[in-house]
């Protein structure tokens, strides 16, 4: 299940986004000075961006084989270092990687498509529309994971989880070292909160036209 369908509000969800945020731009920002504890900090951060990708190639069906998707982890990875400077901490660091790593994954298998390389596992599938869908979700994660920041700590890594590694209940349970069914709980508890972020922006946006 996509995130965005999992999410189809008025409590306020308390934790501590905006403290997070503001350690992603100090992160970003000793990175950019060439600190190296913060650049080892960031390398292990990167490690989403591997997860993020073999998750969407596997939703596709698995059309990029380990090489060929190790290439576009580079390929994200030189993008996300080339675009770094443009970081300004308004969304968590893996949320602002993610439409990155998606976009970049997207590219490469349209020029895979392009020179007849690609078909989608199911031929009735229109690989040009899947490849469109995948742009739009690209575009559309910012708002999700913007209000998947606001979550507190632990529910947004249970839906992350959930949904960017594609992990059962029960592997989230070893991750956390709790029951399954607690995993569970805290899953659905911030899909609800999501649910009401979304529907407060629509909200706003629709007052602002």
């Amino acid at each position: 299940m996509r995130l965005r369908d999992a999410v189809a509000g008025p409590k306020r969800e308390t934790g501590s986004a905006d403290a997070n945020l503001a350690d992603d731009a100090a992160l970003v920002s000793a990175v950019l000075k060439g600190e190296a504890r913060a650049r080892l900090e960031f390398a292990a951060r990167l490690r989403v961006v591997a997860r993020v990708l073999d998750a969407r190639n596997r939703r596709l069906g698995a059309p990029l084989r380990d090489h060929e998707l190790e290439d576009v982890l580079q390929d994200t990875v030189t993008k996300i270092w080339e675009h770094l400077p443009r970081f300004r901490g308004h969304a968590a660091l893996d949320t602002w990687m993610y439409p990155i790593a998606v976009r970049t994954l997207s590219n490469a298998l349209r020029e895979r498509r392009n020179r007849g390389a690609w078909l989608p596992r199911d031929r009735d599938v229109d690989p040009d529309q899947l490849l469109a869908a995948e742009e739009d979700l690209a575009a559309e994660s910012e708002s999700l994971t913007q209000a998947l920041d606001e979550l507190t700590p632990e529910r947004a890594r249970v839906v992350r989880m959930r949904h960017l590694d594609e992990a059962s209940f029960d592997e989230i349970g070893v991750r956390l070292g709790v029951p399954p069914g607690t995993a569970k709980t805290w899953y659905y508890r911030a899909i609800s909160a999501l649910r009401e972020r979304l529907a407060r922006r629509s909200d706003r946006r629709g007052e602002a036209l």
